[in-house]
């Protein structure tokens, strides 16, 4: 269990917000970040702090509702417990693209960085 999660991360547009969390799904043989809002496949993905600890119950429950055709179950669920285990590892604010090694998800971290506005102090 874990209290962080990706979200959708545009390298063009880095500064803009989203709220579309990502989960990790096979399409044509390889693993994508799949937005559980939009259903949109996505490159990469921001590390956020949820506030909420997830199960990979819970996100499997959330891929199951976007209505996306699950090829096989048990490779899916072990798919989203990887996901979750290699998310603590990661630091809030990285950004990571998927991929698989030695048969496990691994997420892999990119030189991009979200901008951010820094607010003095007052």
């Amino acid at each position: 269990m874990t209290k962080k999660l990706l979200v959708a991360f545009d390298p063009e547009n880095p500064q803009a917000k989203s709220n579309d969390f990502l989960a990790p799904v096979g399409e044509d043989g390889r693993l994508v970040l799949l937005g559980l809002k939009s259903r949109k496949v996505h490159s990469m993905g921001l590390v956020v702090f949820t506030g909420k600890e997830l199960s990979p119950n819970e996100v499997f429950a959330r891929i199951v509702d976007t209505g996306r055709k699950i090829e096989s179950v048990d490779t899916l669920f072990a798919d989203v417990s990887d996901y979750l285990t290699a998310l603590t590892n990661q630091r809030i604010g990285d950004v990571v693209t998927i991929d698989r090694k030695d048969g496990c998800l691994a997420l892999v971290r990119t030189n991009f960085r979200p901008t951010s506005k820094r607010i003095p102090l007052p």
